[in-house]
């Protein structure tokens, strides 16, 4: 896999924008040409074996190569339900193939992101179809054979250097112990964690764009987040009526569409035990859309989650300039200490 990274980085791109590609279909031949989503949605792929994962959605700037692998192929018998509401089924003459991909996805990070996409239209400018699909699966045609079949086996986009991901690192002091660390892409919505060692963090590979990074110390809660602690009144109403399993919870910052929320619950189970005296407590990022005065939300971010225990201290939560919107690779290290500028938030009791 390292190889073929290698390779297709080294490839020159057939034009400016990082959309050119180069596919190959399940019969050998090849197309090249500027491949583009229709439509807003992202390529979308469900991370099915991560039990508490949600869906991934993934740029085609992020992707090096694409791989549509045959996860299970059968000749299937044409059938239609006896009656409405029943599972009984009436079999006909004849047989058709049935296709069904498992997706893996190489990204310019050097991560491997495997699961089922949700199938995906895009636009094609090159030497092939003005349309192609990439399909969860395919049904063939009744009489067609496996081999009548033809489908995207693999998208690779070939990409400059300066495109590969890149690291963030710092040390954090006078704080206490640090205990954790994640950065929230922007964009994407993916939170990343970070390797700790001592008072170091470290992100090894984060994909171009801006970051919020959020540190946890034995003492504090150190959050990069811009914004304003006013909020519109609709916006209050309608975060109120939002569907959540914690009933207590507060917004703190806002940032156009985007909320920084603390909520907590008490008590709480681990290793199947009721814990008394502590709490549940998660720190978010709310993704909203407006509709006229309405606010909709769309999906949260959860950077920092953790099981407190009882008599544990609470932590102060600070807002810091210096770990809101960081571009991997620009600052070569970020250095938090006692000093930095820091802004009081709450105390997260």
């Amino acid at each position: 896999m390292l190889k073929i990274l290698i390779f297709l980085l080294s490839v020159p791109l057939f034009a400016a924008n990082v959309s050119e590609a180069l596919i190959t279909f399940s019969d050998g031949s090849t197309a090249s040409g500027r491949l583009t989503v229709m439509g807003s949605r992202p390529l979308t792929i469900n991370l099915q074996k991560d039990k508490r994962s949600r869906d991934r959605k993934i740029e085609l700037s992020d992707i090096v190569l694409l791989t549509q692998k045959v996860e299970k192929a059968s000749m299937e018998r044409p059938w239609m339900f006896k009656e409405s509401g029943k599972t009984d089924k009436v079999y006909f003459e004849g047989e058709y193939p049935l296709i069904h991909f498992e997706t893996e996805i190489l990204l310019v990070s050097g991560e491997v992101v495997r699961g089922h996409i949700i199938s995906i239209p895009f636009r094609f400018k090159g030497n092939g179809p003005s349309k192609l699909f990439l399909n969860r699966q395919i049904k063939g045609k009744n009489g067609q054979k496996m081999a009548d079949l033809k489908y995207i086996s693999k998208i690779a986009f070939p990409r400059k250097a300066d495109s590969s991901a890149r690291t963030v690192s710092g040390s954090v002091s006078g704080f206490g112990t640090l205990q954790e660390a994640a950065a929230v892409d922007r964009r994407r919505h993916v939170v990343v964690n970070a390797e700790i060692r001592g008072g170091c963090f470290l992100f090894p590979n984060l994909l171009p764009g801006e970051y919020d990074l959020f540190l946890l110390t034995e003492d504090a809660v150190l959050a990069g987040f811009s914004g304003t602690d006013r909020f519109p009144e609709s916006l209050k109403a309608d975060f109120k009526l939002a569907d959540d399993f914690f009933r207590q919870r507060w917004l703190l910052l806002l940032d156009g569409t985007r909320t920084l929320v603390y909520k907590r619950r008490a008590e709480f189970h681990a290793a199947k035990k009721h814990v008394n005296g502590g709490f549940l407590w998660h720190l978010e990022i709310w993704n909203w859309h407006t509709a006229g005065e309405e606010w909709k939300l769309d999906s949260r971010d959860m950077p920092l989650r953790r099981m407190q225990k009882g008599g544990e201290k609470n932590r102060t939560l600070y807002r810091l300039k210096s770990l809101s919107g960081i571009v991997p690779g620009t600052p070569s290290k970020l250095t938090i200490h006692k000093e930095t500028e820091h802004e009081l938030i709450r105390i997260l009791d």
